[in-house]
């Protein structure tokens, strides 16, 4: 079975300030990337820490939030978790896409 890939928040470049879940089931991981950012913008990440639909915001281990930017469009995260992510407006479409790798079996 070969990688699966979603489409979470079609291009467009209006801000999608409500978030927006995606499930990474028993994926060992998932990669989350957004194309088309400019400038200061950026896309936030948030993971639903007990299962019960309360996002708070993704950090990295030195505490700082985890973003998709200009600089890092893409990032990897560890499978199994629900997650969910926001968007900035852009000034050129912007779309946010995920990468569910293939379990193990």
């Amino acid at each position: 079975m070969a990688a699966q890939y979603e489409t979470i928040i079609a291009p467009t470049t209006t801000g999608i300030a409500t978030k927006t879940p995606f499930e990474t089931g028993d994926s060992p991981s998932v990669t989350v990337s957004a194309d088309g950012l400019g400038g200061a913008e950026t896309c936030t990440l948030f993971i639903d820490s007990n299962g019960t639909g309360t996002y708070k915001a993704l950090s990295f281990s030195d505490s700082t939030a985890v973003t998709l930017t200009v600089a890092r469009p893409a990032v990897t995260l560890q499978g199994g978790p629900r997650y969910a992510v926001t968007k900035d407006a852009t000034s050129a479409n912007c779309g946010v896409y995920v990468c569910l790798s293939t379990p193990n079996r």
